[in-house]
């Protein structure tokens, strides 16, 4: 099973692809939202990202891409604490046309790099699937790991060329709350809504000794 047709979708990693069929064979419904207080909710910065600092970030990634045709541009910086991503959009869903088949048919539209601050190095941290949802234009959107665990999920509303959308995390040990909110159109990404919670939400696993 491929998560798009085409080529890309083989060249997935094998380990993202054994571990996140399952989840992607039935992604409705998630494992639950962690939910976010609003009080203590803290913004965090969504913008594009300069020329300079897209073209580095895909020097860096050179072919370890996932499979995915990246859009030179636009992309978009994400600050949430210390911590930067890169957001990439698959020139698919750019091209014409691009954004309301996802209403149709299963997808890869995005990926997520994160930047190591020490070794100034771009890679892939997350991949974003889609599929059509049961309502005509919904599309359910999950967004995994590489290493094929569901992080975040929620779902979109397209029609005319434009996908509206939200996402939240999913609740697992170790997780932040989030709330996104945002629209995306062949121009690029609009984010309306970016809240995080200040701290961890679901209490990390801790292990027991014997």
């Amino acid at each position: 099973m491929s998560f798009k047709t085409g080529h890309r979708a083989d060249a997935l990693p094998a380990r993202f692809v054994l571990a996140g069929v399952p989840d992607w064979q039935a992604p409705c419904p998630h494992p639950g939202w962690v939910a976010l207080d609003l009080a203590s909710a803290r913004p965090f910065r969504v913008r594009p990202a300069a020329p300079e600092l897209a073209a580095q970030c895909l020097r860096s990634l050179g072919d370890e891409r996932c499979g995915l045709d990246l859009a030179p541009e636009p992309m978009y910086e994400v600050h949430c604490g210390r911590r930067r991503w890169m957001i990439l959009l698959d020139r698919d869903v750019l091209a014409g046309g691009g954004i309301d088949a996802l209403a149709h048919g299963r997808s890869a539209p995005a990926a997520v790099a994160s930047h190591d601050e020490q070794t100034g190095a771009w890679s892939i941290s997350y991949l974003a699937l889609s599929e059509p949802g049961a309502d005509a234009g919904q599309v359910l959107i999950s967004i995994f790991r590489t290493t094929g665990r569901l992080a975040f999920g929620g779902a979109a509303r397209v029609a005319a060329g434009r996908a509206s959308f939200f996402l939240h995390a999913c609740s697992r040990p170790g997780a932040f709350a989030v709330a996104v909110e945002g629209r995306l159109d062949p121009r690029g990404l609009v984010v309306d809504t970016a809240l995080s919670s200040p701290g961890i939400v679901v209490p990390k696993q801790v292990p027991v000794e014997e």
